[in-house]
């Protein structure tokens, strides 16, 4: 598991879908039209679905760290 996960820029994205087939985690899913990261916590942060966007909507960025006690 990474220390990234998938970041979707909705003004780039065209809600073709392309990301959700290719993404093996099935952590994505198109709402109002544009893809959605619906499963934070089970994105392994591999970026297989990036290079499947065509207008480059999809990047990585560091997951949140919580801190426990």
């Amino acid at each position: 598991m990474s220390d990234l996960r998938i970041h979707i820029d909705r003004d780039l994205c065209d809600g073709c879908g392309s990301c959700i087939t290719a993404c093996s985690e099935d952590v994505l899913a198109l709402e109002d039209g544009k893809a959605n990261l619906i499963a934070e916590d089970f994105c392994d942060g591999f970026g297989e679905c990036l290079p499947a966007c065509p207008t480059g909507a999809l990047s990585l960025e560091a997951k949140p760290h919580t801190c426990r006690s």
